[in-house]
């Protein structure tokens, strides 16, 4: 990939991680967001990253004890679900298609 996209990988990441600021969150198990967003900016704090009606979550150390151990997205990135009321909608705000 040319540097061009590692610079604006890296400014997106940037800017999720300001927001991440905004939108710090616990999830069902008590543990923080990690503040990590993947490629397409989700992650990084709860949310209802790709529909509104979607459980929240958001990704978490892999020190965290969540109820499901195997929970990895698919970019390899343990993940844990979010209360309700910890949430924001953020579908459609970033990805391919926001």
């Amino acid at each position: 990939e040319s540097s061009l996209v590692e610079v604006l990988r890296d400014a997106a990441r940037s800017t999720n991680l300001a927001a991440w600021a905004r939108h710090k969150a616990k999830t069902v198990s008590g543990c923080v967001c990690s503040g990590f967003a993947n490629d397409y900016g989700f992650g990084a704090w709860c949310a209802s990253w790709e529909d509104a009606y979607q459980q929240p979550w958001c990704y978490v150390s892999d020190g965290c004890k969540v109820a499901d151990e195997s929970s990895r997205g698919s970019f390899g990135r343990k993940y844990d679900v979010c209360p309700a009321g910890e949430a924001d909608s953020a579908a459609g705000e970033f990805g391919a298609d926001g």
